[in-house]
């Protein structure tokens, strides 16, 4: 269900910072986005037609497409196409991309002593959009929004490409098992107005002006949880000190709710979602002040990563409309407050659509070929660690104690250990992993993890036993017994391990690795020479 019902309008009320759409729009594009997007097509009913896909698209008022690719350091780089040229010349044909956009940072400079110059001046690739993750774009609603594919001149896919990557390793994961990868993640961020000095969001949140207080009661309950500042014009000015209560939207609700921007703004970016067909299982305020999380549907993994792409640049958009800046950064607010995850919730269904990663029989609930699966992640997880967590923001964020998964070590509904066991109905249903956060490329992320678990399946690994207390506070011994094992505390030590990961080398090839390594070492140089303020203010900016 791609799209359905953004063409038609949102209808939101007067009170929200409604997403415009464009009065040209027809209720037939949704036939539109349908025939291009729907996976169950069969090779039967040949190349779509991009002749009729043009002139719906022209009737509907769309002017453009956004061509996105995520690069090494999790950055998405777009070209917007015009409609007619998109359907008539790039979808057909390709189209020219410069190869440094693979290795431009943060800093938006691209990376350099990467001998031999294949990701530098001379070269391009070419773009190769997939018509299947087309989305709307309700922030904008006069272009589309498609994924990209970056193939060489002659019309193979790159090897240094994410999502080429991802591609090949569940082509291979499906080949050795019979199975599909199942992926849904979830989304942390924090939504704030302004900086403090020292480059950190100002943890007050939201300022909202209200001309009137409706009701007395009112009146003495905004006194009771706020300091307002009256204006001669009799209007309020109200700074929510508290941020939102740690996981209670309820709470929440009571105090951002009644002003409105807090509940407007989450609407509006779950309607975004919807529209783009990407389903929300869930939101909530998260353990943080002015933190949040999005859990999104669980799809299949090249789409879920697709979904993420999409997602983070929604999430700052929207945020942007309503005067906010939105941030997944792992640790925004300095080493005291919460971070940012990323976490990834990995299933493995068969033919039928059938959960395999499950097996009722288990004293876990887990099956045999999913305990295979989580001791390859588990085997692997340390030197793979740089793929999950590539900046040294990443570094202050995982750390013992804040839930972030930093022993290699599993459990059911373990929130401390790597991989943590969700347990629906008292019953194992997928296993997710937390170390993750939002610096790290979706597909580069995904297609890794997927890699060490076919590791783990191939060679029947066993899963060790699992972890019943925050691994943090297991006695040596036993973690050392057992190989639980802390992931890396800086970058410089990940670098270190992803070198000698045969992982890596086997699933990346020797080019990948050697540029991405490079590429996150010339970033992680640079920023570092940065007063702390304005390091912090470019990864809230760029993540």
């Amino acid at each position: 269900m791609t799209g359905v019902g953004f063409f038609a309008g949102l209808g939101l009320p007067s009170s929200r910072l409604a997403i415009a759409t464009h009065p040209a729009m027809l209720n037939d594009v949704q036939a539109f986005l349908a025939r291009i997007t729907d996976p169950h097509a069969s090779e039967s009913q040949g190349k779509p037609d991009l002749d009729a896909l043009l002139a719906t698209a022209q009737r509907n008022g769309v002017i453009g497409v956004q061509m996105a690719l995520n690069n090494f350091l999790s950055l998405t780089r777009s070209h917007v196409i015009p409609t007619r040229r998109f359907f008539k010349s790039v979808v057909p044909k390709r189209a020219q991309v410069a190869v440094a956009y693979m290795v431009v940072g943060p800093q938006d400079l691209m990376a350099t002593g990467l001998p031999p110059d294949t990701v530098g001046a001379v070269g391009t690739m070419e773009w190769a959009p997939d018509l299947q993750s087309l989305k709307p774009l309700p922030y904008h609603p006069k272009n589309l929004w498609v994924a990209a594919d970056l193939h060489t001149p002659t019309g193979e896919p790159w090897n240094l490409c994410p999502r080429s990557f991802l591609k090949r390793q569940l082509r291979n994961f499906k080949a050795k098992t019979g199975l599909d990868v199942v992926v849904g993640p979830e989304i942390e961020f924090h939504a704030f107005e302004k900086y403090g000095e020292d480059g950190v969001p100002d943890k007050c949140g939201f300022t909202v002006e209200r001309n009137t207080l409706d009701t007395l009661a009112e009146f003495f309950y905004l006194l009771r949880l706020v300091m307002p500042t009256h204006s001669p014009t009799c209007s309020v000015v109200v700074t929510v000190h508290s941020s939102n209560p740690a996981w209670s939207t309820h709470q929440c609700a009571e105090i951002l709710g009644l002003l409105g921007k807090a509940g407007d703004l989450m609407d509006t970016m779950v309607e975004t979602l919807d529209q783009a067909g990407i389903e929300v299982n869930t939101w909530h305020c998260e353990g943080g002040n002015i933190q949040w999380e999005f859990s999104l549907g669980p799809r299949d993994a090249l789409t879920t990563a697709d979904d993420i792409v999409y997602t983070r640049t929604a999430v700052k958009a929207v945020a942007r409309q309503f005067g906010l800046t939105a941030t997944m950064a792992p640790k925004p607010l300095g080493a005291t407050e919460i971070g940012n995850g990323g976490h990834l919730h990995f299933s493995l269904r068969n033919a039928a659509g059938e959960n395999v990663f499950i097996d009722e029989s288990d004293p876990a609930g887990i099956s045999k070929i999913g305990r295979h699966f989580m001791a390859g992640i588990l085997k692997h997880l340390v030197g793979i660690s740089l793929v999950l967590l590539p900046t040294e923001m990443s570094y202050e964020r995982a750390v013992p104690h804040f839930w972030a998964g930093v022993f290699t070590a599993w459990g059911r509904e373990n929130k401390e250990a790597a991989l943590r066991v969700c347990c629906p109905n008292s019953n194992a249903n997928n296993v997710e992993l937390k170390i993750a956060d939002s610096t790290a490329n979706p597909y580069l992320a995904i297609g890794t993890i997927i890699a060490a678990g076919l590791d783990g399946i191939e060679n029947q690994l066993e899963l060790g036993p699992e972890a019943t207390e925050d691994p943090g506070l297991l006695p040596a011994d036993f973690k050392k017994e057992h190989g639980i094992r802390q992931m890396p505390t800086t970058l410089e030590a990940a670098l270190k391990e992803f070198a000698n990961e045969p992982l890596i080398k086997e699933a990346w090839g020797e080019e990948m690795a050697d540029k991405y390594s490079r590429t996150i070492k010339f970033v992680a140089d640079y920023v570092s020479k940065m007063p702390k303020a304005d390091r912090y203010k470019l990864y809230c900016e760029k993540y």
